[in-house]
């Protein structure tokens, strides 16, 4: 497979994400597509339980190790393949079974080795940089008109366009307070155009998958800077894309993207 074919096959399996999260499954309402559903529906709704644990909440650093490495086998199987899902069912199953708990990754929230307690960061992205990954790059903060902590990317950090928020969502994955998401190129606001400008880039440039995966997670892409000098004009093309589901397929897609965001 060519190097632009696999940089592209692989964008689409991280593009609209870092914070956007991909309902996967298959409408109730298409009599050719066969469910994604393996395992009794009761596995997938206890997993999403087990995604709960809050920000300074103890937690288990043995079950985030097995979270991250389950996370890297499905990041070397091709998106929507069985053998993708059958580690992910593998995993839900594994963590039914013996009771595991996790840090709520949909609030940026990952298990901290030393502490053993939950912190500000990304599970997948920690999985996928290991001795890169830097906790520095997230920080706490009061959210305006809560006042509840939450964790934020912090100045220098890689970011993503804030997505546009949905019904039921109630966390964003966006820079601190008096920081925006800023293409590194040329200071601008980072849009989905932005990435897709940086992809086709690395194309040209024949840079490999890992380097551009890297590249994306380590600030080479977008980071969050100073108010980009363009923020009245230059407007946020991300948005959050979903299928029309019901009962149990339903249930099924909050299970995977409780596991990680779809990106990885």
């Amino acid at each position: 497979m060519s190097s632009f074919t696999t940089i592209l096959l692989f964008s689409f399996a991280i593009f609209g994400t870092h914070a956007t999260l991909i309902i996967i499954g298959s409408s109730s309402n298409s009599p050719t597509t066969p469910s994604p559903l393996s395992l009794p529906i009761i596995y997938y709704e206890k997993f999403l339980l087990a995604n709960s644990l809050q920000l300074g909440e103890s937690c288990s650093w043995s079950d985030e190790t097995f979270r991250q490495t389950s996370s890297r086998k499905m990041q070397k199987s091709p998106k929507e393949s069985p053998q993708r899902n059958e580690i992910f069912d593998s995993f839900v199953s594994n963590t039914v079974q013996k009771g595991r708990n996790y840090c709520r990754a949909l609030e940026m929230h990952v298990c901290d080795k030393d502490t053993a307690r939950c912190v500000c960061g990304e599970p997948n992205v920690q999985a996928i940089l290991s001795d890169r990954y830097k906790p520095t790059d997230y920080v706490t903060e009061l959210e305006a008109g809560t006042g509840k902590n939450v964790c934020r990317y912090y100045r220098g950090a890689s970011c993503i366009p804030e997505p546009v928020k949905t019904e039921g969502d109630t966390f964003a994955f966006k820079c601190a307070q008096g920081l925006s998401c800023n293409y590194v190129k040329d200071g601008t606001t980072c849009t989905d155009l932005s990435r897709m400008s940086y992809l086709l880039e690395s194309i040209r440039n024949n840079v490999t998958v890992e380097d551009y995966v890297e590249g994306s997670l380590t600030g080479k892409q977008c980071t969050c800077e100073n108010e980009a000098k363009d923020d009245d004009t230059n407007p946020n093309l991300s948005g959050r894309f979903k299928r029309s589901l019901s009962g149990d397929e339903e249930t099924y897609a909050k299970t995977k993207s409780a596991f990680f965001r779809e990106e990885w």
